[in-house]
């Protein structure tokens, strides 16, 4: 099955589900596994991407970091100093392809990011020591 048997199979599934629970895109699944044949990734920056332009489009997005809302992009590397892209379904739920309307969407939620920043602070080496060259903790 080629690459783009595959992302038309996981869009049928995904606007099956869709309808089944009444227009609403059902919760975002277990990440998926690579496969030899690319990243979990792949479907979505099929369209969105690429991953450097998303990058640049959220910029100036604003979180929560020590009790404050910061400029801080949640399109990051993990670990930052890599070039490692995170799954999107860490914050966003899959849609129906083609997308519903934007009004219908599910919001992009990035509550992840505090999985490693723990204490809420997105300025990393509060509570670890932190190498900035090796992004290692």
């Amino acid at each position: 099955m080629n690459k783009q048997s595959v992302i038309l199979c996981i869009g049928i599934v995904i606007a099956a589900l869709t309808i089944v629970s009444g227009g609403h895109s059902p919760a975002a699944p277990a990440p998926a596994e690579a496969t030899a044949e690319g990243s979990p990734n792949d479907a979505c920056l099929e369209c969105h991407g690429p991953f450097e332009a998303i990058v640049s489009e959220t910029a100036d997005y604003m979180m929560e970091s020590g009790g404050e809302k910061i400029k801080s992009n949640p399109h990051r590397y993990v670990p930052h100093a890599s070039t490692d892209i995170p799954e999107c379904s860490h914050c966003h739920r899959p849609h129906p392809v083609p997308p519903a309307a934007p009004e219908g969407l599910p919001k992009p939620d990035a509550e992840w990011c505090y999985t490693c920043h723990h204490t809420r602070d997105l300025k990393c080496g509060g509570c670890h020591e932190y190498s900035k060259d090796s992004g290692k903790i």
